[in-house]
């Protein structure tokens, strides 16, 4: 389970066991929290999981769980919850992963979040290599049965279309989640799809979300609108009543019909 029930039913039931997903979106898109429920959702059936992040101190990430409904400090505080954060990005990536695959061996963790890949990819001296490391590392953690949720921010806030910004990742992972604002009628709103599924069906379409103190609530799929994905949304054009565009070519044609009459009624007048 992704810890969204909306979200599971868009997935086809949830994400397989073991698989890796990525998260993508830009800045305040949502990502961190849908990736807390996913936690969450392991952390409610004793499941020990791991958040390994570059960017929030653990005071910061329990605090911004608590305030969307989510008591992760017991479990934090109990050891179930191992959030690992790494503020200074001067280590070689190949140290950081040595040291999150070896907690995730001892702990037996079953699900990860890894946050942000822009941590990885500043700590990774050469940039491309970049893609054959992540695909190690997703093998690795797949052949060790842990589900992963991989986040990257897309590079713009609005724009005429978005890209996977590591080249070939996502061939390397099983899910692909989308997460954006869209500017529709002077209002933004929060907007989730899912772009790829591996292993099953998913649901295609677009579904606006909210976030409060009682969590993540999905609202109905998206009908009257258009370049959602674009981050600049487009109302859809109300369809034309039935005879309508009928009526206005039978006028049309009836006043073509008068104007040629009258020209050949004017013709005939001066022959005669």
């Amino acid at each position: 389970s992704s810890g969204i029930p909306d979200l599971d039913g868009m997935l086809g039931g949830g994400v397989d066991r073991g698989s890796p997903t990525l998260l993508l979106g830009p800045a305040g898109s949502g990502k961190t929290l849908f990736a807390l429920a996913f936690l969450r959702a392991g952390l409610e059936r004793g499941e020990p999981t791991t958040y390994f992040g570059f960017h929030e101190s653990p005071a910061r990430l329990l605090a911004k769980a608590a305030r969307v409904g989510s008591d992760l400090k017991r479990h934090h505080d109990s050891g179930l919850l191992h959030i690992k954060w790494q503020p200074n990005v001067d280590f070689l990536a190949d140290a950081l992963v040595d040291e999150l695959l070896a907690d995730v061996r001892q702990r037996r963790v079953k699900r990860l979040v890894v946050d942000s890949l822009v941590g990885l990819k500043f700590a990774i001296l050469v940039e491309e290599r970049l893609s054959r490391f992540l695909s190690a590392l997703a093998n690795e953690l797949r052949v060790m049965g842990v589900t992963t949720y991989f986040i990257d921010d897309s590079r713009a806030l609005f724009a005429p279309g978005f890209e996977v910004p590591v080249t070939g990742l996502s061939c390397i992972v099983d899910n692909i989640l989308f997460l954006r604002h869209v500017e529709l009628h002077s209002e933004l709103h929060r907007i989730a799809c899912v772009l790829k599924t591996r292993e099953s069906d998913h649901d295609q379409r677009l579904r606006t979300f909210t976030m409060s103190a009682n969590g993540v609530h999905f609202g109905d799929p998206l009908q009257n609108a258009s370049a959602l994905l674009t981050g600049t949304a487009t109302a859809a054009r109300p369809s034309t009543p039935a005879g309508g565009s009928g009526g206005t070519r039978a006028s049309k044609g009836a006043s073509k019909g008068g104007k040629n009459a009258g020209r050949r009624a004017s013709k005939g007048g001066k022959r005669r």
